[in-house]
């Protein structure tokens, strides 16, 4: 990446943009690991296996 392009972005964006990301990220990392876990569960007792 070019130094202009480095220096628009973070002129352009706001400082609390990476906090936010970091949270939405450990977010919707935590519920599609509750929904897997869900899913898993019903497709393995289903089979048997649990």
């Amino acid at each position: 990446m070019s130094q202009a392009f480095c220096d628009t972005l973070r002129a352009l964006t706001p400082w609390w943009v990476l906090p936010v990301m970091m949270i939405a990220t450990a977010l919707c990392s935590l519920m599609g690991s509750l929904f897997t876990k869900k899913v898993l569960n019903k497709h393995l007792a289903k089979a048997g296996v649990l």
